[in-house]
Order: C-alpha cells, then sequence, then structure tokens
C-alpha cells in the first residue's frame, strides 16, 4: 500500500483517538442527556474563502445530510482566517463516533474530498482536502455539591534553600579557603592557605600573591578599613594593607608583636588590632605599634614548656565602647586602661574562645574549641551545645544575617541557624560542600542575602531566594503535579489525593476529594477556582476554600 493510501486511514485514526479519549476523560455520570456539538473544519486559502463557501453549500451540505449531520445555529468561537468551520448538532458522542467512521467510508465523501483538494488545496497538502470533524461541546449536569472539609494544618517550616559550590576548578587557589570579606564595591575576597588571596567579581577569580606583593601565601584574617583599605593577616609574614593597586606590609621588623596574624580589627577610634598566635596583641595607630600580653593582664595559657603565652583568635568591639579579645584561657575584656578576663569560674563554657559576636539585642556571644557557645547578658552566661540542638561543640565562627538569625560555623559537624528559638542545621548531606567550617571568619553574609561558608576544599554559596520545602514542613505529600498562586496571593498545590493550601505561614491540606487526583488548578473571573482531576473524573469548582465551604463537582457548560 502506498503512502498516499495509508494518509486517510491515519487520519481516520487520530480522529477515532480523539473521540475516543472524549469518553474516556468524560465519564457518563457527568455528561447530562441532550445533544452534543460537533465541528467539522475546512482548512482553505484566505483568499478562496468565499468560493469554498459556494462549493460547501452546493456539494459537502447534502452528503453530510444524507449522513444525519444537520448544521446548527451556534457559530462557536473565533478561529484561524484559513479555516472554515460549522457545528452539528448530534445526539450524543457515541453518535458522533459512528457518524465519523460513516462519513470516512463513504466513497462519495472521499472523491468530493479529492477533488475539493485539487481545487483548494495549498502547495503543503496533496490529494485530499484537510478537514477535521470532531466534539466541541456538550452540556453538564447540574453541580454535585460536595462538602470540603479542613484536614491538617501545620505551620510551615522555614525551609531549605539552595546551594552553590566553588573549589579549585573555578579559580580558588591553594589547599583551601580560610576567611571571608566582602568589601563595599560588592567583591567576594577569599583567604586561602597556601595560594594567596582570591577576589570573586561574579564571575571569575583573581588572584593575589607574594608575588603580587602580598606579605604571605597564607592568609587567615581579613577586613575592610573605614577608608577602603583591605588588610590581611598571614600565617608567617605579618599583616598587608592593600589600597586597590599596592599592598604594604607590616611584621615583627616594623614593630608587630608577632608574625602569624590570625585576626585583624579596626576599633572605634581608628586603631588596629592584630591578634598573634602565640605572642599576643598589638595596636597600630597608623604610626606606631604597642603590643600587650599576659604581662598586661590579657588573657592568657600556660603552653607545652609551662610558660605563659596570648593565644588570640578574635577581636571585637561591642556597643558599649569596650573591646573584646578571645583566646585560649577565656576572653578579656579591655575598656582602655585595664583588662578583665572571663573564664569557667565565671560561667563561661570553656577556657578555649574562638569567637565574638553580638547581637541585635546586645548579648554577646562566645564560640568555644569544645563546649558550644555561651550567651552573655551583661549578668550571666547561658550555655548552648549539642543538647540544646546545635550542630556541633567545636564552634569556629559567629555571625548574624540580615533577619536576625545568628548562625554558627563548627568544625566537622556543618554549620547551625538560630532563630531564637530553635537550630536548623546544615551539613554535606543538606548541600554544604564540607561537614563543617572550620576557620574562625569562614562565614560571610553579603548585601545580596547570600550566605557563604570557607571549609575544605572550597566555599559554599547558600541562597535562601530559593527554598524547598518538604514533607517535614508541610505538605502532604512529596509528589507535586500543579502550582496556582490565587488572587488573594495565597498558594494551591495539587499534590495526588491531596489538595494542599498555603497562606504564607502554614500549609493545610483540604479533604473531601475522595480518590480524585487533582491535576490542575485555575481561578477565573469572578474568583472561583476550578481544580481539574485525572482518572477521568471531571472538575471541582469552589468560590473560596474558606469562604464557601463545598466543592461542585461539574463540567464545562455548551457553549
Amino acid at each position: 500500500m502506498s503512502v498516499s493510501a495509508i494518509k486517510p486511514h491515519i487520519c481516520l485514526l487520530r480522529r477515532l483517538v480523539v473521540v475516543a479519549l472524549i469518553l474516556l476523560l468524560v465519564p457518563a455520570e457527568y455528561r447530562a442527556e441532550g445533544p452534543v456539538l460537533a465541528r467539522l473544519s475546512f482548512w482553505v486559502p484566505p483568499e478562496r474563502m468565499g468560493e469554498f463557501e459556494t462549493a460547501y453549500r452546493e456539494r459537502v451540505i447534502p452528503i453530510l445530510a444524507r449522513h444525519g449531520l444537520a448544521e446548527a445555529s451556534e457559530r462557536g468561537r473565533p478561529t484561524p482566517d484559513n479555516v472554515f468551520r460549522r457545528l452539528f448538532r448530534v445526539p450524543s458522542v457515541e453518535d458522533l463516533l459512528e457518524k465519523q467512521e460513516k462519513l470516512q467510508a463513504d466513497p462519495e465523501w472521499r472523491d468530493l474530498l479529492g477533488e475539493l483538494g485539487k481545487t483548494f488545496g495549498t502547495s503543503e497538502s496533496s490529494g485530499q482536502l484537510r478537514y477535521y470533524l470532531a466534539f466541541y461541546a456538550m452540556p453538564a449536569k447540574e453541580m454535585e455539591k460536595v462538602p470540603a472539609r479542613l484536614g491538617k494544618t501545620v505551620m510551615a517550616g522555614p525551609g531549605r534553600g539552595h546551594w552553590r559550590h566553588y573549589d579549585a576548578t573555578d579559580g580558588i587557589p591553594g589547599s583551601g579557603p580560610w576567611t571571608l570579606l566582602q568589601d563595599r564595591r560588592g567583591y567576594i575576597w577569599v583567604g586561602t592557605l597556601g595560594g594567596g588571596v582570591c577576589r570573586y567579581d561574579g564571575e571569575t577569580f583573581t588572584t593575589f600573591t607574594e608575588e603580587d606583593g602580598l606579605a604571605a601565601h597564607s592568609a587567615l584574617a581579613s577586613m575592610e578599613d573605614r577608608d577602603g583599605n583591605l588588610w590581611f593577616g598571614t600565617r608567617g609574614g605579618g599583616v598587608s594593607r592593600y589600597d586597590g593597586e599596592t599592598f604594604t606590609n607590616f611584621n615583627a621588623e616594623n614593630g608587630l608583636i608577632g608574625n602569624n596574624v590570625w585576626s585583624v580589627f579596626q576599633d572605634r577610634d581608628g586603631n588596629f588590632w592584630f591578634g598573634a598566635l602565640g605572642d599576643g596583641l598589638s595596636r597600630y595607630d597608623g604610626k606606631t605599634f604597642t603590643n600587650f600580653t599576659w604581662e598586661n593582664g590579657l588573657v592568657h595559657a600556660i603552653n607545652r614548656q609551662g610558660l605563659r603565652n596570648s593565644e588570640i583568635f578574635d577581636i571585637f568591639q561591642d556597643r558599649d565602647g569596650y573591646l573584646w579579645f578571645g583566646g585560649v584561657g577565656g576572653v578579656s575584656r579591655y575598656d582602655g586602661r585595664e583588662f578583665v578576663t572571663f573564664s569557667q569560674e565565671d560561667g563561661l563554657a570553656s577556657k578555649n574562645l574562638t569567637a565574638i559576636h553580638q547581637d541585635r539585642d546586645s548579648n554577646l556571644w562566645f564560640g568555644t574549641w569544645d563546649s558550644g557557645v555561651s550567651r552573655y547578658d551583661g549578668k550571666a552566661f547561658k550555655t548552648f551545645s549539642i543538647e540544646n540542638g546545635l550542630a556541633g561543640n567545636h564552634v569556629w565562627s559567629i555571625t548574624e544575617d540580615r533577619d536576625g538569625n545568628l548562625w554558627f560555623g563548627t568544625r566537622g559537624s556543618g554549620v547551625s541557624r538560630y532563630d531564637g528559638k530553635q537550630f536548623t542545621n546544615f551539613n554535606a548531606e543538606d548541600g554544604l560542600l564540607t561537614s563543617g567550617v572550620a576557620v574562625q571568619s569562614g562565614m560571610l553574609h553579603d548585601r545580596e542575602g547570600l550566605h557563604w561558608f570557607a571549609g575544605g576544599s572550597g566555599i559554599s554559596c547558600y541562597d535562601e531566594t530559593f527554598v524547598a520545602f518538604t514533607l517535614e514542613d508541610g505538605p502532604a505529600n512529596s509528589y507535586v503535579r500543579h502550582i496556582y498562586e490565587a488572587r488573594d496571593g495565597t498558594l494551591w498545590f495539587a499534590m495526588g489525593k491531596h489538595l494542599v493550601h498555603y497562606d504564607g505561614e502554614r500549609f493545610t491540606a483540604i479533604d473531601g476529594l475522595g480518590e480524585n487526583i487533582v491535576t490542575t488548578i485555575y481561578e477565573d473571573r469572578d474568583n472561583r477556582l476550578w481544580f481539574g482531576l485525572g482518572g477521568g473524573r471531571g472538575l471541582i469548582c469552589g468560590s473560596s476554600l474558606f469562604h464557601v465551604g463545598s466543592f461542585m463537582s461539574s463540567l464545562p457548560a455548551m457553549r
């Protein structure tokens, strides 16, 4: 059989499939008794539409009438200008299917289509003129009202955001990032171990090393001063100041107390403070260095050789102007004249302090090496640890985002976010590149709202503008078929046999659908919500879940 001979059979098969689908998708229980509208369409060049209408009246109508197809008075919805169409009334969808089969088998009909194809066919067509006869509309049964019941209501959780990762393949040098900083121009600066510092502009990383003037290849601390200069504390090289063009370096030969600089800070008076690992503290007023050790009352510890040493891991100035220096032995508060030290005897969780931060409520938070974090309200300390939900007790860094959430970076246990009531933990299984943030200044919350975490071999960026809700956050089912935003700003989710409503704070599951599967959602101009049901179950209509309190099963009315 030739291709041209096969084509009519393929077209017939397609039409039969369409009508058969109508029978499947519109069950008998939803179809009202009464006539069905069918539409007959012909594809004709627009400029010859008048000629074809004459041929239609003289040649086509007599054959259609012989098959019991009588034109209806309705004209239906507009169609493209190259489609000639008429509507017909038939008793039922089943009757339409029967007429379709008999018409296609009629030799006189096939001969006529061939003649019309030669006269009105386009260059793309060959043989019979293209036509289509199929279901158009049917009357709907009277709507059946089914009470809607509010199901389980669950307060929405915070959700989880989207993670991105950057490592050596993206341009981060060295054996791993150690410190993070965003400057006033928006660039992200990454201090690395062994690879210098690199600047990220949102697309590429630019690296600066000793060859470019940096004091040493490993940067342990970073800061931007009030004049826009960047300062980097290095391992073995002292401190580097970068003005955007050149590096100026300070080390022990210039008066700095030590060359292994773990922390850098500028106070309100413009003085710079540098914490040197094992050596103590230096204050730089722009001209000279003044050094402080345990002999000045600074926090200290006894090393393995039995000697006192001052290891300063973090420096902070609170809202009252006090400077705080945390390290091995506890934390020292400096009022400009003397140091007052706090340790475990005063309620601090541990003598090994690693990070300091003051929250919006003026509470001071102290991260410790081995015992979680301590919160100090000016009178007493309160400790939070693994037992309270903290990801890990080895806390290296503390920051606060623009929403007031506190973030704690731990060594080997991930990151914790604290909203004042509970901890939400993130680790490698949640998308964090490594299982911990093992550096004192390894967290950054940039001005765009992104959260950056340094640790291991790269950097993780957490974007809460992409938030994922899971079963734990409230939805009844993890398979979402459709999402719709209503005019009131609330969201509706079609989730299998469940319909879920989200008002921005809580998820509410809607009962009353039985075994129906919701596949699609739409709101009409009268604020009525329509829910399409899978498995040939029709539609559900309701003005509003909370106003009407009922669903109405329906199919579209005839037009």
